[in-house]
Parts: structure tokens; sequence; C-alpha cells
């Protein structure tokens, strides 16, 4: 973080241990009727447009199990619309995990297939093995990798480049885009037929003079 904010670069840190996001209970609802649906819209809002307005975004996490941790993996949950609806093309990303002993490296590459799919450009990795309950430092070899890396990816922000999509991206891409339609559809479906039945009780009632 040191190495970047001396590239210029300005961070806006969020923890989300701090906020008291309940899990995501797979409704459905930011996919049918838009992320503001969301029951937990007020929790989830605030950090989504800090992810929105942001020229890029940096993701740590530590191995939990061989996996992210359960505050991440929820975040994640939460933002699944951007699946079906993209919007961080042109944005770079930065992904860090570190584990006790493996998982790292499954961590890092789960969150950048992620991001990948939410539309952003080019996602840096770096996993690193660590033991911080034995009061671990980073040897020169490691820091200097990791201020390598910093300065790979500021450079890269502010050079504005836009990485080319890539095949299979523009691929899930429309996939996505028509598993939107169809749940649109259906959802349209859905309503119509409701609005249908409710006419025709209301007709029913009429014609009885209740």
């Amino acid at each position: 973080m040191n190495r970047m904010r001396d590239c210029g670069a300005t961070i806006e840190e969020i923890h989300l241990g701090q906020h008291k996001i309940p899990f995501c209970s797979g409704c459905f609802s930011c996919f049918e009727r838009g992320e503001d649906s969301c029951p937990h819209h007020d929790a989830v809002k605030p950090i989504a447009q800090a992810i929105e307005s942001a020229d890029a975004l940096i993701v740590l996490t530590p191995a939990y199990s061989l996996a992210p941790t359960a505050l991440l993996k929820n975040m994640i949950d939460h933002l699944s619309y951007y699946f079906h609806r993209p919007r961080f093309f042109g944005r770079k990303a930065l992904v860090l995990s570190t584990t006790a002993g493996a998982g790292a490296k499954a961590c890092t590459g789960y969150i950048r297939n992620v991001l990948g799919h939410w539309g952003f450009g080019r996602v840096y990795n770096y996993a690193l093995a660590c033991f911080a309950a034995l009061g671990y430092t980073p040897s020169a070899k490691v820091e200097k990798r990791l201020n390598h890396l910093a300065g790979c990816f500021v450079r890269d922000i502010k050079s504005g480049r836009i990485p080319r999509a890539r095949l299979k991206r523009v691929m899930y891409y429309n996939a996505w885009r028509a598993m939107a339609a169809v749940i649109q559809k259906a959802l349209t479906d859905t309503i119509g037929m409701t609005a249908g039945l409710y006419a025709r009780r209301l007709h029913r009632r009429s014609s009885l003079g209740l």
C-alpha cells in the first residue's frame, strides 16, 4: 500500500468486518428487479458505490480452509448481479491472498475469475504463504516482488490503456445477457399472468353484483 501511495495513488480502505452485512439469501431479487430491490440494499450499496467510483480495485483476503473468508464471499454473493450486468470494462484490479499453509493461489484464482466476469480488463494477483502467528516478517525477496507488482499496477492504471477482451470473456458476457433476458421474460410473463387472474376476479365479482 505504501508503495502505491508513493506512486501517487489515493487509497480508500474498506474493512468488511466493520460492516454489518447480512448473509445473501439467494432471493434473485437483484437479478430480476435490480440491485436496489435487495433486502440488504442499505448495507451493500455504500460498498458497491465505492467500488464503482474507484479507478481500480484491490482485494485482500487470507485463505480460510482453502477459500476466501466468509465476509468476502458474502460480499461477492451480494454483488452477483455484476455477472449479468458487468460494468467495469477498462478497469484494473489487484488481488492479494495470504495463507499459513495452502489455499492462497486458489483464493486469488477464484477472485480473479470473478472480477473478470464483472468486466475488469486486467487483474493482477499475488499469493503468499506465511505463518503470521509466529511473527512473520516479509523477506527482502518478497518485498521486492510486491513493490514491483505495486509499481506495475499503478503505472498500468495511469496509462489509461484498455486491455482487449478475451474471446472467453465475450462468450460469457453474451451468455449472461441471454440468461438475464430469459429471467426478465419469465418475470414479465408471471406479472402478466397475475394481472390477468386479478382482472378476471374483478370481472367475476362485478357480474355477481358484489
